[in-house]
């Protein structure tokens, strides 16, 4: 994007676009699409700064057997997704796993039990990402094949407004 002489607006509160996902079967990958209301013709483009996930029931820690691991794999990307992506994927913005792994037994004792205590996850990104697109999606899929999961969460942005020029060349850059 070209640099413009003209003050550009920006907003200088952070706003949220919250977010709330249930897995509709256990283990399963479930998709949820959020509308981010972005749109060449309103020329305003989001710069995210935060993630806060909240993994409100994750009771798959309750009891994780001896020499197993239980985890929860949560997502937000620019692009639907019929599973979970990799860490690397090009449309991947944040991906978490919040995890709890049970040694394996030792004599008659069955190993330490671990428990998950912080259940909110927050990432602040250093530079924020430029984001244009009408839409955002966030996956999640958990390992416990026993009961489904639910995450709520909120992205952090400000707006900037742009041109309509350069908001069609940053979506194109971000293919």
């Amino acid at each position: 994007m070209k640099r413009k002489d003209a003050v550009e607006m920006r907003s200088e509160y952070l706003n949220f676009l919250r977010f709330s996902l249930t897995e509709s079967a256990a283990a399963t990958f479930t998709q949820v699409e959020v509308d981010t209301n972005l749109s060449a013709e309103r020329g305003v483009m989001m710069e995210i700064h935060s993630v806060d996930v909240d993994c409100q029931n994750l009771n798959l820690f309750d009891e994780v057997p001896a020499a197993g691991q239980e985890s929860l794999r949560i997502q937000i990307t620019r692009e639907s997704k019929t599973s979970l992506t990799s860490f690397n994927d090009a449309d991947c913005l944040f991906k978490t796993n919040p995890e709890v792994i049970r040694s394996a037994a030792i004599g008659t004792d069955a190993g330490p039990l671990w428990f998950f205590a912080n259940k909110v996850i927050s990432v602040y990104f250093p530079l924020s990402l430029p984001y244009v697109k009408p839409s955002i999606f966030i996956g999640i899929q958990g390992t416990d094949a026993a009961s489904t999961h639910t995450v709520t969460g909120r992205i952090g942005y400000t707006l900037r407004e742009i041109e309509r020029d350069d908001f069609l060349e940053l979506l194109v850059a971000l293919q």
